[in-house]
């Protein structure tokens, strides 16, 4: 058996409580039991011994794979001389009840000729460290009932199928072979089990396969979305749903750890975990296209993970709102493609990021701007994390960047700092909400001074990313969707991307920058637009490409398109019906931007730094902050 294949060739599969990851080949080599981040009991991804794969015995002539439709249930087709073979595979959702254990389904059918396959189940607790006890199960009571079990300390297995695989002399793996003819259908269905007392009933592979497909269906009916690429953004929004664990609303950045960013290298972290940072792009991309339930879900979760001493407050959480992520490395695994260390747990979660604080003011803000109520409790929350936040502030931290090294006065974090606080007199302001809110407007303007005393720079007119980056690099600050930057409220366009800059680097100016929506929510003074976020690498990336390929005439849907899932920018994607409050609060904050930017305009004039050929300085941009 080779190594793994290519990370861009495996596809996802998710019962909203855990994650399986499929290759090309037919082979599951990932999947964690019985949630996100719990121990993998198939872990060759990682250079583990543990994988289940159905593959043709004969070579392979052709792979074609697919979702159906917009459900998570993966159809491959091996195409050989004999015939072709398809391979059905998909996970129960279990988002209501919760007291299902998690499982996979795997069908085998025959779609024409006859063709030989062959199946390897090779179970391995623990990131492959832990060898189960594998034996052969027949009872006759209560029904007849037979499976394989695999039983390793706390965790426990069952396989059941129509054929079982048998185990291999001299290895400790079990395979079965056999063929398939046109029209013939072999399924297995592998279950976890909390207590190897009571194990779970058999299921019925077909019905189950109806039911998934139907959730998926109901779930994909929300959407609500009629602009360009539909189906990548189905798709895109399908795949955001995988992520987020049912029991709480938590939402994990990724289903693995340890996938390399470069081959070789050593930056391989675990995001199997809920940083709060990219939870909020998330559910906002959900939220906008008609799926409220999930931000509702959430809050809840961040209520339930922050909720204590502000001073605690995380960067990030696990799945259940846990807070100790201790970092260790499992340094029996190889790792991908020989790509070490494999970390499980992530030490960043000691990281203080001022800008975690703006990110959940901001979010919480929009809740309530799209028909949320205000709990009592979120909004305590929320005042307490801005008394914590009045007292650190100043201080230097990691950054959204989560870098290893010194502390430092990060420019985005500041940033952030300031919409913490403008939220908090927004919410005041707006909602009615209590709150010493001459005092937040306080701490807003200095916030606002402080920026552009310390960081400004008028020879790059930008803001660089961090005090000790005082020149472009290209690490220079792109201001996230909740604010623009000094340089536009001064009138002035951004500046050109030097020739040594990162082409990941993303630059703004009035002039191309599209139009918005929602434009009072961008409150950085005199912003007039939310700019699409540059907070991830993915998203810089995923944008970088779309003004790349719309340059050079090629379509998104064409044979180089990125694979990634992507979310659209907010201001091309309809929402859902709002309630008669919500769309009033709309409409009067349409009213309001109109008159702002109007107003703006006729102030600018011609006399803007951008028409006159002259740099802005810090002191043009405080007197456009004052006239705003």
């Amino acid at each position: 058996m080779t190594g793994p294949g290519l990370i861009e060739d495996y596809a996802l599969l998710s019962d909203l409580r855990t994650a399986a990851l499929i290759g090309k080949d037919g082979s599951l080599d990932w999947l964690c039991l019985p949630r996100f981040d719990a121990p993998a009991c198939f872990a060759r991804l990682l250079g583990g011994e543990g994988r289940w794969s159905i593959a043709p015995t004969e070579p392979v002539r052709e792979v074609r794979r697919r979702y159906r439709d917009n459900s998570l249930v993966l159809e491959t087709e091996f195409r050989t001389d004999s015939g072709v073979l398809r391979l059905i595979d998909f996970m129960p959702p279990h988002e209501v009840n919760q007291h299902d254990e998690p499982c996979v389904v795997r069908i085998v059918e025959g779609v024409s000729g006859e063709v030989g396959f062959q199946l390897d189940w090779v179970l391995r607790f623990d990131y492959g460290d832990s060898v189960p006890w594998v034996r052969r199960v027949s009872e006759t009571e209560p029904v007849l009932d037979e499976y394989v079990l695999g039983i390793a300390g706390p965790n426990t297995v069952v396989l059941r199928g129509e054929e079982l695989p048998t185990r291999v002399d001299g290895e400790r793996a079990h395979r079965h072979t056999g063929t398939i003819s046109a029209g013939q259908r072999m399924s297995w269905v592998l279950q976890w089990a909390s207590d190897p007392d009571e194990l779970p009933a058999p299921m019925d592979p077909e019905q189950e396969l109806l039911e998934c497909e139907g959730f998926w269906r109901d779930w994909s009916a929300k959407i609500v979305y009629d602009g360009p690429y539909p189906k990548a953004v189905r798709r895109s929004l399908a795949t955001l749903k995988a992520l987020i664990y049912a029991p709480t609303g938590g939402i994990v950045a990724a289903p693995t750890t340890s996938l390399p960013e470069a081959v070789p290298g050593k930056r391989n972290w675990d995001y199997r975990y809920c940083w709060l940072r990219d939870a909020t792009l998330v559910l906002l991309a959900l939220d906008d296209l008609g799926c409220t339930s999930e931000a509702e879900a959430w809050r809840r979760w961040l209520v339930r993970s922050v909720a204590g001493d502000p001073a605690d407050l995380q960067i990030m959480y696990g799945v259940g709102g846990e807070r100790h992520l201790i970092e260790w490395e499992a340094d029996w695994l190889r790792g991908y493609r020989d790509t070490s260390p494999v970390r499980v747990g992530n030490a960043a979660y000691r990281q203080r990021q001022l800008d975690v604080y703006g990110e959940v003011m901001d979010a919480l803000h929009l809740a309530r701007e799209r028909g949320l109520v205000e709990s009592e409790d979120s909004w305590a929350l929320q005042r307490g994390m801005l008394a914590h936040l009045e007292r650190i502030w100043r201080e230097p931290d990691r950054g959204l960047w989560e870098v290893r090294g010194p502390d430092r006065h990060f420019t985005h974090s500041q940033v952030m700092v300031w919409v913490a606080f403008d939220r908090a007199v927004r919410g005041a302001e707006e909602d009615g909400l209590p709150g010493p809110v001459e005092h937040w407007r306080e701490l807003r303007d200095e916030v606002r001074e402080e920026v552009l005393r310390r960081a400004w720079n008028p020879e790059i007119r930008a803001l660089p990313s961090s005090t000790a980056e005082p020149r472009w690099t290209p690490r220079c600050c792109c201001c996230p969707r909740s604010v623009s930057s000094p340089a536009t409220t001064s009138g002035c366009a951004a500046p050109s991307r030097p020739s040594s800059a990162s082409s990941s680097t993303v630059c703004w100016s009035t002039a191309t920058r599209p139009p918005t929506r929602r434009t009072r929510s961008t409150a950085w003074p005199g912003g007039r637009v939310r700019s699409w976020p540059a907070r991830s690498g993915w998203s810089t990336r995923w944008s970088t490409a779309v003004g790349a390929r719309r340059r050079s005439g090629c379509s998104p849907n064409s044979s180089r398109w990125p694979t990634t899932s992507v979310s659209t920018p907010r201001s091309s994607t309809p929402r859902a019906a709002a309630s008669p409050a919500t769309s009033r609060r709309r409409s009067a904050t349409s009213r309001w931007s109109t008159r702002r930017r109007s107003s703006t305009a006729d102030a600018r004039g011609s006399r803007s730094p951008a028409a006159t050929g002259t740099a802005p300085d810090a002191s043009a941009a405080q007197s456009r902050w004052e006239e705003m």
